[in-house]
This record gives structure tokens, sequence and C-alpha cells, in this order.
């Protein structure tokens, strides 16, 4: 939508998560999606594993070097994957294998400074391995959340007078990733959070699914229905608040 111009002459764009916190500008990770294959060559695993080339021992190696680039990351940046073809049968030697990761991390230029790490664990996996390697980017790469304040101070305005309080994370708390980060880029943006289980329960858990379908989560959602609409009557009316709030947007 943003590619399409579809924001072009829009004031602002507004939207809200559940969470196990309430809280206005968490902000949001960058993110690029890598889907990684290895190509090697079919044998029998017992009887004839030197004629082989195993794709699954490339994947592996890329974890371990992963793993190993961990350490040597900034706070906040996340590299996480899972295998998604290991080979077909014990007794073959896999031809084919590969594995699909989430590069996330705070500044736009890490997280593309991140996927080049990525890709040379997996160059050397290849090296190692004898296996070829393709590596592409899949999906669409979200940039990270631009929270506009003037707007969140508006809508936590709102909010409380429908009853609710912020209790924000901790600074260094974890964040997830979201295509309202481009929305951001181009139009001043919040993305709330408002809580509907109790602190420490994580996301894309079952117990957060149960919550999402809860009576509270149900209130949640109706709060931050009324708070966004709130603040919207808010931007439409107020044309120093619609200036203030692209003055800040230009600047940041």
């Amino acid at each position: 939508m943003v590619e399409a111009g579809l924001f072009d002459g829009v004031d602002a764009a507004m939207m809200f998560h559940p969470a196990d916190r309430t809280v206005v500008d968490w902000g949001s990770l960058a993110i690029s999606e890598v889907e990684i294959e290895f190509f090697g060559k079919a044998a029998h695993a017992s009887g004839s594993p030197e004629k082989g080339v195993n794709a699954l021992d490339a994947v592996i190696q890329t974890f371990n070097g992963m793993n190993a680039l961990r350490q040597h990351i900034k706070d906040g940046a996340r590299i996480h994957g899972i295998i998604t073809d290991g080979g077909a049968k014990p007794n073959i030697v896999p031809e084919h294998a590969a594995a699909n990761f989430y590069v996330r991390a705070k500044e736009n230029a890490y997280r593309d400074e991140l996927l080049e790490k990525l890709r040379r664990c997996a160059e050397g996996a290849a090296l190692a391995s004898g296996a070829r390697l393709e590596f592409k980017l899949v999906g669409h790469s979200y940039k990270a959340m631009k929270p506009n304040r003037v707007l969140g101070g508006a809508f936590v305005e709102n909010l409380r007078s429908v009853g609710w309080e912020l209790n924000p994370p901790e600074p260094d708390g974890g964040m997830g990733s979201t295509d309202m980060g481009d929305v951001s880029q181009v139009v001043p943006s919040i993305h709330a959070y408002l809580q509907i289980c109790d602190e420490g329960i994580a996301g894309h858990s079952r117990e957060f699914a149960q919550a999402s379908i809860s009576e509270r989560g149900q209130g949640a959602m109706l709060a931050a229905a009324k708070a966004l609409a709130m603040t919207a009557i808010d931007v439409l009316s107020d044309p120093e608040m619609r200036e203030r709030m692209w003055e800040e947007f230009r600047a940041s």
C-alpha cells in the first residue's frame, strides 16, 4: 500500500495490537525474511556415503555459524530460523535441505548488515560441505517503527478518558515487527498495545491466544477502538495538532 502511494495525502495512521502491557510508543524492529536452500547429491547413507554431498549438513553448519554470530550482534537484534526441509529418509544422503530465517534489528541499516552476515554464514557452510547455495529474500521486508509522540500523546489522553492507564515494559524489553513500520516512514503513525492478559505471558503462546478471545480481550479491543476514534477526531478538528504532528515527523 505504501509503495502504491495509497497513503499520499493521509494525515495520520493508527492501529493497536494486544499485548501483556499497555504502551503507545513501544516501537518495532526492522525485519527481513530469508529462504536458504542447499543442493547436494543423494547417495546411500550407509553403502556409499562418500559419493554423496549432504545438503542437511550445510543447513546445520549455517545454524552453527549463526549461533556463533549472536554473541557479536547489537542488543535488541534478532536472528532466528527453522529447518523447512531436512531430507527424505535417514538412509539417503539429503540432496536438498532448506531453512527459513527472520533477521531483525532496531535500525534498518543494521538489519541489512546482519543479512549479509547471515549470507556469509551460509556461504561458508556451502564451501565446507560442497553443496550449492541459493540465498534469497522472500516476502516483504519491514522497516522499524517511527512512533509519532504528538499523535501518541493524544491517544494516551483519550485512552485515559475511557478508563485505561499505561504500564509500559522495561526499556530493553523485546519487540516484534510490523508492516506499520513502513507506514510510519511516510505518514505520522502510532502502533499502540493494550494489555489483554497478565504481565509476562508471551505473545503467540496458547495462553495469549485464549486471552485474545476472553472478555478481557474484548474489553481491550473496544477501549482501543474508542480511543483511536477519539484521536482521529482530534486530528481532523485540530489544525495546530496536525502541524505539530507533521513537524515532529519531518524532523525525525
